[in-house]
C-alpha cells in the first residue's frame, strides 16, 4: 500500500516536472520569436 501511494507520488510528480520542462521550452521559442519580430537579432 505505501509503495503504491509512493509510486502514484512520484507518477505526479514526473507530470509536473514534464510540464513544466514543456512550458518553458514553449516560452523560450516565445520569446525567440518576439525578438525577432520586433528586429532583435542573434548577439555576436
Amino acid at each position: 500500500m505505501v509503495i503504491l501511494t509512493f509510486m502514484k507520488l512520484i507518477k505526479a510528480m514526473a507530470t509536473v516536472a514534464g510540464f513544466t520542462f514543456v512550458s518553458r521550452i514553449l516560452g523560450f521559442i516565445r520569446d525567440i520569436l518576439t525578438a525577432t519580430v520586433m528586429g532583435a537579432g542573434a548577439v555576436g
